[in-house]
């Protein structure tokens, strides 16, 4: 799984995907190669993202829905090389879905 840390977070249980807001004209796929593709320098063709989509929708404590992040999985075919510019990412690469799920999960 491609994970990035944000600049500006604390190291523990900050950790995302690349990820970022759908802007006119796209659609949540072409957002997220874009996304990608600024946010830690890996191009995805689209033909290599799966259809299905996903969400995971953050509510604040009183069942409130404040933010929805949709995301699809890629099946990488070649060696990938990760680049950030620390502006946004200070860290990204790929980690296994063990390594993952300590990282990205903290709230949940």
């Amino acid at each position: 799984m491609l994970l990035a840390h944000p600049t500006r977070q604390r190291w523990d249980g900050t950790y995302t995907i690349p990820k970022g807001k759908v802007i006119k004209g796209e659609d949540k796929i072409d957002a997220a190669i874009r996304e990608t593709k600024e946010e830690v320098g890996v191009y995805i063709d689209k033909s290599d993202v799966e259809p299905t989509e996903y969400c995971v929708e953050y509510r604040t404590k009183k069942g409130y829905l404040y933010k929805k992040v949709y995301y699809f999985i890629v099946r990488i075919k070649n060696d990938v090389c990760v680049h950030v510019d620390n502006r946004e990412i200070n860290w990204a690469g790929f980690l296994t879905k063990e390594e993952s799920e300590s990282k990205i999960f903290w709230r949940f």
